[in-house]
């Protein structure tokens, strides 16, 4: 699933969080754009489903921090 980070000074934290996870793998393509996959046997739209959760939440939390920040 391919991210677009809508704040470019926001992917380092993005890209620390995915490193945390032990079920992704993540390249990063542009300032703002990153490819995840997570691993397991998801179907694609559970797959979808999981990574929209997992990043909503991250982004909820920058913002929380006072940095904006939104992900789609």
């Amino acid at each position: 699933m391919r991210l677009s980070i809508d704040n470019p000074d926001a992917t380092p934290a993005f890209l620390e969080y995915l490193s945390s996870w032990s079920d992704v793998i993540y390249e990063q393509i542009s300032d703002d754009e990153v490819e995840v996959t997570l691993l397991g046997s998801y179907r694609s739209d559970a797959m979808e489903e999981e990574l929209t959760m997992r990043v909503r939440a991250w982004a909820d939390a920058q913002r929380a921090r006072g940095l904006p920040v939104a992900v789609s």
